[in-house]
């Protein structure tokens, strides 16, 4: 096994972009969900995006869900402007680059180690519709996973813009993949073959794209010898264990989902949280952003009560609550 390689000058001398981009995230907790558990993707987030797939999912999802590293068609990845891409965009932009899908999956095919593309290879353009709906349907359960770690994210994306200010890159690139190593002045990649290749660089840096997906997910784009693209997990301290709904939302936010069994005034929630009322507000702020709340005032006072994706998400983490 060879290594392809970046040295440090080479790196510095192009800043490194941070892109969040949720079908990412969601590709890889999704292959796991169908059976590849390659990314260590929680159980819990599986169950979640299991309960919303169709039968027919699974044989689109075959060629993803092998037990090993593989390599996968770049048209697979859409490539994320910096900033934040929504699902919809990604989607988009994945159906849309259907035509160049049939020369990459023989090209993914004669490197070996490829899933089994029978099916997409026969026909790419109703294949690639079927994941694009099946990554739509996996949607409606992980949305809130994905909403709330915005924080985390922003603060990932300000981690990376300081240390690419700083020309720290090598420091951001050391542990980011498990493919990928930083030794002396080079940062190294795992390569085919026997000899070693230098890598290539964008005239517009390295694109990194945060992962919310389990501790071992990774996404390495190379076209030719020139690296795009990198996925790594999202501080993947987190996901050492089976989460529970605190590592999800947050201490104080489960306490309020948990507390909304029943709807709750602002004032028995900050009670509940032994907080003052601004800060129970703020929280349930997030939750309903996140699409686990919504604010009520059907019954003349302004009363908080969950939606159905809140009573699925903590029925998920705890299928037996305690009665009241």
């Amino acid at each position: 096994m060879g290594a392809a390689y970046l040295t440090e000058l080479e790196l510095t001398s192009r800043p490194l972009r941070i892109a969040a981009a949720p079908v990412h995230s969601l590709l890889m907790a999704l292959r796991d969900a169908a059976g590849a558990e390659r990314a260590a993707t929680p159980e819990s987030w599986r169950r979640v995006i299991r309960a919303r797939l169709a039968p027919s999912d699974y044989e689109v999802l075959a060629p993803l869900s092998t037990p090993r590293p593989t390599l996968i068609p770049s048209a697979l990845v859409p490539f994320p402007e910096p900033g934040t891409q929504t699902i919809k965009d990604g989607i988009e932009q994945l159906v849309a680059a259907e035509d160049a899908l049939a020369a990459e999956i023989e090209d993914c095919r004669q490197h070996g180690g490829a899933g089994d593309w029978t099916r997409a290879a026969r026909d790419p353009h109703d294949w690639v519709r079927g994941l694009a709906l099946a990554l739509s349907r996996a949607w409606t359960g992980f949305v809130p996973i994905w909403r709330m770690r915005q924080e985390q994210l922003a603060a990932e994306a300000e981690r990376v813009a300081s240390a690419s200010r700083q020309r720290s890159h090598l420091h951001v690139l050391d542990g980011l993949i498990p493919c990928g190593h930083t030794a002396r002045d080079r940062w190294s990649l795992e390569w085919p073959g026997s000899e070693d290749v230098r890598l290539d660089m964008p005239a517009e840096g390295i694109t990194l794209v945060p992962l919310v997906s389990g501790s071992r997910a990774s996404i390495v784009d190379v076209r030719g010898t020139t690296v795009r693209l990198i996925g790594y997990p999202l501080r993947a301290d987190r996901y050492d264990t089976e989460p529970t709904l605190e590592a999800l939302l947050g201490a104080p936010r489960a306490r309020v989902l948990r507390e909304l069994d029943r709807p709750a005034s602002n004032n028995r929630l900050a009670a509940a949280l032994q907080t003052v009322p601004s800060a129970a507000t703020h929280h349930v702020s997030a939750l309903v952003q996140a699409g686990l709340a919504v604010r009520d005032r059907s019954s003349g006072r302004l009363l908080v009560r969950r939606t159905g994706r809140g009573d699925a998400l903590v029925a998920l983490y705890e299928p037996a609550p305690a009665r009241r």
